[in-house]
């Protein structure tokens, strides 16, 4: 139904205002203009298209088709390497671009390296396709930087975008030269520890909706994201100024406060954070400069402002006897029974995986200081009796 529907895509809203997939592609007409995805596109008996992201491919075929009808892309991977989804990435680069548009007297002509940039070369493509930045790449692994180059190449980009292959230890020292210097740096980097299973999820939690993706060394690094972010952080120690605003995108929230804690003792002025949101997809980003010029704490994620935004709202319980053999859809009627008591309109919906959800509209509100009006209801029932006992005109 509609309204589980909008249950589930619940975090949706969270996406940045200026992304344009907050609203959904639509995968028909992309079914119909490129064979590639047509092949990995399920179509219902109504006509409705749908992916199964579970099948190794659709993530693939969705990004390759999306990135070319809608920034004129055309690029290819290696078949074993990190396929990424572009609302998340178009995220990450917008909330720098927020950082930016808070400092329109300091950046101008904008660019920014990506640290391991990866096979498909995502970040720089966009970067320069979508917001005109100039961008540097760098990648550890020698294939990746090849294929990453071919999609430059393949788009006529060597002007405005460059990759260069460094070693497995490099961050940013070795990658900037003495001479350069530049508006930003960003970073999605491997997420788990090496040798280590990802965390459990919490059991309330969906399952991962894509198929799994990337190599091991893009997937999972030596003492996980919280150490390669260490690195990042001890040269900007160094490099300060040279680079105006360092940034990662986080995959645990637990990161965090630890990762800002570190930026600030490397003697950073400012920190940022944000929350990236897509779908059932939480990532984390985090900022800081060295440079005085810049404002960045100020700056917040539409996600953050919405919770800034909510009162507390106070715990409400409402307490009754059961008798033996009581069931669900006895609580329901229970729920049912008490909503129309306080004449409030209920519409139970029920969806396959067996949970009760009740939509509910409020007229008016009847449930706070209920006594209240019932008092001052019966004072003026009291007060027209009188009236018309003593035969008063109303």
């Amino acid at each position: 139904s509609a309204l589980i529907q909008r249950r589930k895509m619940a975090m949706n809203r969270f996406m940045h205002p200026r992304n344009p997939y907050k609203s959904p592609p639509d995968f028909k007409s992309l079914a119909i203009e490129y064979p590639e995805f047509r092949e990995k596109a399920i179509q219902n008996l109504s006509g409705h298209v749908r992916l199964d992201f579970r099948n190794q491919g659709s993530v693939w075929a969705l990004t390759k088709s999306l990135l070319h009808r809608d920034f004129g892309l055309k690029v290819e991977i290696i078949p074993d390497r990190l396929v990424p989804t572009l609302p998340l990435r178009l995220y990450y680069l917008l909330w720098l671009e927020d950082l930016f548009n808070a400092n329109p007297f300091v950046f101008k002509k904008i660019s920014g390296i990506d640290i391991g940039t990866g096979a498909l070369c995502i970040y720089p493509l966009l970067a320069w396709k979508h917001l005109s930045w100039r961008m540097l790449g760098t990648e550890t692994d020698e294939h990746s930087c090849q294929c990453a180059q071919l999609n430059i190449e393949k788009n006529k980009l060597e002007d405005q975008v460059s990759v260069t292959l460094v070693s497995s230890d490099t961050y940013l020292i070795g990658a900037v030269k003495e001479d350069e210097t530049y508006d930003f740096c960003m970073c999605n980097p491997p997420f788990h520890k090496e040798n280590t299973a990802p965390k459990a999820r919490n059991p309330d939690r969906h399952g991962p909706r894509n198929a799994p993706t990337g190599t091991k060394t893009e997937v999972s690094v030596t003492g996980g994201e919280e150490a390669f972010v260490t690195g990042i952080i001890n040269d900007s120690a160094v490099l300060k100024e040279k680079i105006r605003i360092y940034s990662v995108m986080l995959g645990h929230k637990s990161s965090v406060a630890p990762m800002k804690q570190k930026a600030m003792a490397a003697g950073a002025l400012q920190t940022a954070s944000s929350v990236f949101c897509q779908g059932r997809t939480t990532r984390w980003g985090l900022a800081w400069t060295f440079d005085p010029r810049v404002e960045i704490a100020s700056v917040k994620s539409p996600f953050e402002k919405e919770k800034k935004q909510q009162k507390a709202s106070l715990p409400f319980t409402y307490d009754f006897l059961i008798d033996e053999g009581f069931t669900y859809d006895g609580l329901v009627q229970k729920l049912t029974q008490l909503l129309e008591k306080l004449e409030i309109k209920s519409v139970k919906e029920e969806d396959d995986e067996g949970i009760y959800v009740v939509g509910i509209v409020a007229p008016t509100n009847t449930w706070i200081s209920s006594r209240k009006r019932r008092r001052e209801e019966k004072r003026r029932l009291a007060m027209l009796q009188s009236q018309n006992q003593n035969g008063t005109e109303i």
